[in-house]
């Protein structure tokens, strides 16, 4: 389900995604094949100012497809968004913050190596 709302743009800022993830388990726990009908019933408790629900509906809709065939995520899309995500964190690693005290001199505290 979550790789579904990553692949067909059902996120946006987020806020809502925690009750769309929620409904549409509860509506493919009940319905293997729901039509957007259907869909938008199951999340119509659930506001996004973000999508036009479009493509959360369609998400959802292609999430039920991925289920019935036995799709599951991509885990080499997965791993390089994570190496991504890795290679900047990594970057700051030995970054030094620097904050005037209540003094006005400058106190330092970096990352030990």
């Amino acid at each position: 389900l979550q790789t579904a709302f990553w692949e067909y743009h059902g996120l946006q800022c987020g806020f809502c995604t925690p009750g769309m993830i929620m409904a549409a388990t509860d509506l493919l726990a009940r319905t293997q094949e729901p039509s957007d009908d259907e869909i938008r019933h199951a999340i119509e408790g659930n506001f996004c100012r973000c999508t036009g629900y479009q493509n959360i509906v369609t998400a959802i809709r292609e999430a039920g497809r991925m289920m019935r065939e036995g799709v599951t995520a991509d885990r080499g899309a997965t791993a390089d968004r994570g190496a991504t995500a890795n290679r900047g964190a990594t970057a700051n690693r030995g970054a030094t913050a620097t904050a005037a005290n209540d003094t006005g001199t400058s106190a330092s505290a970096g990352a030990a190596g």
